[in-house]
């Protein structure tokens, strides 16, 4: 593209960056505006809601960036894409009917089954995907904490379902920061509820 000298050519790229403080959008580079800076609009992603269709909030707005925020972006949102990439691994490795173990917070686990939704309604987890489901819970609970219509009771109770990120999991391969802080939840015994 005549213009666009050395590195990762820009001109028809997207990228994700915030319109407004609560609107990440999606941008397109047009064209060079001077050495070192771009026009970029906003792309429409219309989403469809109730049988009415709205366009992205700011379709169309034009914006001037500096190339190394571009490039910035443009690599941020491949790190996004590749944790995504990563994230989905997990999942798809962890085997049916095996007991891992989500980390609440403060060495507090919750011991879950690995099962597979089916139909029923988990937030953020498709139809057939892999899930957890509650089971115990095991660890440095406080009896605040373990009260009968205490979150984290009922959940296990009911056998609630749920997909957390896999460094909320203590046997992630390494990603779990709970893996250096605290012992093995599953050499401890559940918690009578």
């Amino acid at each position: 593209m005549p213009g666009e000298r050395g590195g990762m050519r820009l001109i028809g790229k997207t990228f994700h960056e915030f319109y407004t403080p609560d609107t990440c959008a999606l941008w397109r580079v047009l064209r060079r505006y001077s050495a070192g800076q771009y026009v970029c609009e906003i792309v429409d992603q219309p989403l469809e809601y109730d049988g009415r269709t709205y366009s992205s909030d700011g379709a169309g707005t034009q914006q001037i960036f500096a190339r190394a925020n571009i490039v910035k972006a443009i690599e941020g949102d491949e790190r996004t894409r590749q944790l995504h990439v990563e994230t989905e691994q997990f999942w798809e490795d962890l085997e049916l009917g095996s007991v891992v173990h989500y980390h609440d917070a403060f060495g507090r686990f919750v011991r879950c089954e690995v099962v597979r939704t089916d139909g029923e309604a988990v937030r953020g987890v498709e139809a057939g995907q892999k899930c957890l489901k509650a089971i115990a819970l095991v660890g440095n609970w406080q009896s605040c904490d373990l009260g009968p219509d205490a979150y984290h009771v009922r959940s296990v109770r009911q056998g609630h379902r749920f997909r957390p990120h896999p460094s909320n999991i203590y046997e992630s391969a390494g990603k779990s920061l709970s893996t250096k802080r605290y012992a093995d939840p599953a050499k401890e015994p559940p918690l009578p509820l």
